[in-house]
């Protein structure tokens, strides 16, 4: 899901705020960031997008519920959700049902 658009204080108080509800990932660029202090957020660039990571799953047949799951936060937190498979394509939705693909 999008860690949020505006300014960079705003950002990182959301983040923060994401933190305390247990996400500690962030993804931009294909790395991975934990974000557990401050001094961890140094080598993430704000001028790109940058995405909270809420999950990494292999589908398959059972698991259909923690995809459903990981949605339902992603809408819940941030109102988007955007898939991102091992070969690299990416898929993004809005709760307005729109793929911004």
């Amino acid at each position: 899901m999008p860690a949020g658009d505006g300014s960079l204080e705003v950002l990182k108080s959301h983040l923060f705020d994401l933190r305390k509800k247990g996400f500690t990932r962030l993804f931009q660029n294909s790395n991975v960031f934990e974000f557990s202090t401050p001094e961890s957020l140094l080598d993430i660039d704000f001028a790109q997008p940058v995405y909270v990571l809420v999950d990494r799953v292999a589908l398959g047949p059972d698991m259909r519920q923690r995809l459903v799951d990981t949605v339902e936060i992603c809408y819940r937190e941030s109102g988007e959700v955007v898939f991102r498979a091992a070969a690299g394509q990416q898929l993004r939705f809005s709760e307005k049902f729109v793929c911004k693909t």
